[in-house]
């Protein structure tokens, strides 16, 4: 993932937020080949038909069994060079054997991304053990030019007609050993012979898949433009060099021209590419805009987008209108509807079971059709994470688009964003206060907190959060800042930390402590008697509940929440039943864990209570999560509740009293009478 982000580089900021308001929607670069249009065929491959869900990075010689991971595929990255070694020459049966491996070992499909440079990794290597790392993933007779002659690796300084650039800092070794260290060469992308040669590889990349007999088990192919694949040309560190002959406008128009190349070749004529391609957009080179400029142009040729690098927080994600659409999600939350959109992470950026679980839910608000899992469950392989896992895979993939399943439920969860935040691949708490996503993670069920008595405090258990310079949500903007249901500059209770579940630890040497086992208390919401704000107050989208047709066949709804039992009072569940507003029966009421708080029970748990069911949940001041089941079998859902809400979370008592405030973590409602839909195309 680029690491390029405003906490790193505060003095520049009003600089960026300038360039990205002022530049032309339409950058201007060098000048570029135009994609030759292959013939045209028909096409055979119906959206419906791509498998969506976890793909994992395996190896043709060692793939994970992927049902313990919940898995519908498989991916992996593939360098221009190892599949296009020479002139002419093209070892395109190493993806059908990829393939043919995947399938038997029990993947629906694949994924395939593409590389042609890979940062400075290989100077981490023995001189000789540097295959595919560096420049060396663009084939040779590529670097070195038309002449076929290498001018450019002997550190004279000139490169002759090979497309590269110099970098400003050498290799760390010298694997010529002539006593100094190695040049370090950089692509220069903007080189028309490059450009030529790559368009040549992508076509005939197109041409064998689209006419493979294996083309429908590929889902996706990821586009290959800069380091690791994704749209930043280089390391930070030889940003200086490259830019002295590319442009930020230079490296947006070859990206653009580059997604025009696979665009063409794997449309072939039909309007759209008949392989779902995904831009790899979460970096970027200079400027933040670029997010903005690739994934506009992206959308037009109907080609997604990958935003690689999820966790369970960070900063400059969202900027909407007001930050001139710059955030990473801004790209996702503008289109996501109309393009494949795909996530990626690795096992180091969740590197604990409390990492995974938020990462997850931040994943699923953002309702992603591919989740790709880089390096992860060889060192994240545990009970707890399989069960997130499990969770996960329900929802990827699902909604209310044409051509979609209907998801299993609908879900909201309590948060706030953190400021700093803690990852468990820093050393050092990242101050985080840029459009960072606030409030709450949800899928399809929405928390109005400005209904009538529904400002909810956000608060965690984790103690640093009482410190002046530690904070839930962010003080940098007043519209924020106003919101109590946003802002909380003294975020820490400690009646969530007497639950007993906050643990932090480094997952390594240096590191910054973080939560290890999924945690409720490690952030969530508790209601505000003082000031009158009694209720947690819910939309359902109407898409998955609204009035039923006919009021004799009401809904049949399961709602269950996950609470602190804290204190000796009761709350209420209110609804909108055919009748009008009304008090839930409580279903079934259960301790938490991972599992029954997400859950995942198919059939729903037995009902634990006696006849009649109650219709209040009575706290016994255990201090321990509980999770209250609430079934429902004549629910309207026409938003007539205050608010326009369907329901809320009444933290006054059966009688209407002010006797205690509740702590609620998670919100999940399923209907019964449902069953799995395609949403005609």
């Amino acid at each position: 993932m680029r690491k390029h982000t405003f906490w790193m580089i505060p003095g520049f900021l009003f600089l960026l937020w300038i360039s990205a308001a002022v530049l032309a929607p339409r950058v201007q670069g060098a000048a570029f080949l135009a994609p030759t249009p292959p013939p045209a065929q028909e096409i055979s491959l119906a959206p419906a038909q791509v498998p969506k869900g976890f793909y994992l990075a395996n190896s043709q010689w060692n793939m994970l069994n992927p049902a313990p991971y919940h898995a519908t595929g498989a991916f992996q990255f593939w360098s221009w060079e190892s599949l296009n070694p020479a002139p002419n020459l093209y070892r395109f049966q190493k993806l059908d054997d990829y393939i043919r491996a995947a399938v038997s070992a029990g993947y629906q499909s694949v994924g395939i991304a593409i590389t042609t440079y890979n940062g400075r990794t290989a100077q981490y290597y023995e001189c000789g053990d540097e295959f595919n790392q560096g420049y060396a993933q663009t084939p040779y007779f590529v670097r070195w030019g038309p002449n076929g002659i290498d001018e450019s690796s002997d550190g004279d300084g000139d490169v002759g007609d090979d497309p590269v650039v110099m970098a400003e800092y050498p290799d760390t070794r010298d694997c010529d050993g002539d006593g100094t260290p190695d040049p370090w060469l950089l692509p220069k992308y903007t080189d028309p012979y490059y450009q030529q040669q790559y368009q040549k590889f992508i076509q005939a990349l197109a041409q064998h898949l689209l006419n493979s007999p294996y083309k429908d088990r590929v889902a996706w192919i990821g586009i290959g433009t800069g380091k690791d694949g994704e749209n930043i040309p280089v390391n930070n560190d030889d940003d200086n060099a490259l830019k002295q002959v590319i442009t930020a406008s230079d490296w947006v128009a070859f990206v653009e021209n580059v997604i025009d190349m696979y665009a063409v070749a794997f449309s072939q004529g039909a309007g759209a590419p008949r392989i779902p391609l995904l831009t790899q957009n979460a970096p970027f080179y200079l400027y933040t805009w670029e997010r903005r400029e690739i994934a506009n142009y992206a959308a037009s040729k109907q080609v997604g987008v990958s935003v690689n690098g999820i966790t369970s927080d960070f900063d400059l994600t969202e900027a909407g209108a007001a930050g001139n659409y710059i955030g990473v999600f801004d790209q996702i939350r503008q289109h996501g509807q109309a393009i494949p959109v795909a996530l990626e992470s690795y096992g180091y950026m969740m590197d604990s079971e409390n990492e995974f679980y938020w990462a997850m839910a931040r994943a699923i608000d953002l309702k992603p059709d591919f989740i790709r899992l880089s390096a992860f469950w060889k060192r994240e392989d545990t009970p707890s994470n399989r069960i997130v896992a499990q969770w996960a895979s329900r929802y990827i993939g699902k909604g209310f688009q044409p051509g979609q399943e209907r998801p299993p439920s609908v879900w909201s969860r309590m948060r706030e964003h953190r400021d700093p935040i803690y990852l468990p691949y820093v050393n050092t708490p990242l101050p985080a206060f840029y459009w960072p996503t606030l409030g709450n993670y949800e899928y399809f069920l929405t928390q109005n907190h400005q209904a009538p008595h529904g400002v909810t405090i956000p608060l965690t258990d984790d103690p640093r959060f009482q410190a002046s310079d530690h904070r839930f949500g962010t003080d940098r903007y007043p519209d924020v800042r106003d919101q109590p249901w946003h802002y909380n500059e003294h975020g820490y209770d400690s009646t969530l930390y007497d639950a007993g579940l906050y643990h932090v630890e480094p997952v390594a040497p240096n590191r910054v402590p973080v939560q290890q086992e999924v945690d409720p208390g490690w952030t969530a919401r508790r209601s505000d008697q003082a000031s009158g704000n009694y209720g947690f107050f819910f939309n359902v989208d109407d898409r998955y509940l609204s009035p039923p047709a006919d009021p004799g066949q009401p809904h049949r709804v399961l709602i269950t929440v996950t609470y602190l039992d804290y204190g000796n009072d009761r709350w209420r569940l209110m609804y909108d039943a055919v009748s009008g507003e009304k008090a839930a029966e409580l279903f079934a009421l259960q301790d938490w864990d991972v599992a029954t708080g997400l859950a995942l029970a198919d059939p729903p748990p037995a009902a634990q209570l006696p006849q009649p069911r109650p219709t209040y949940v009575q706290k016994a001041h255990t201090n321990h999560w509980k999770v209250a089941t609430f079934l429902i079998e004549d629910g309207y859902f026409g938003n007539r509740l205050p608010g326009g809400t369907d329901f809320y979370i009444d933290s006054r008592s059966d009688t209407g009293t002010l006797d205690g405030n509740e702590y609620i973590h998670h919100v999940d409602v399923r209907r019964l009478n449902d069953t799995p839909q395609i949403t005609p195309t």
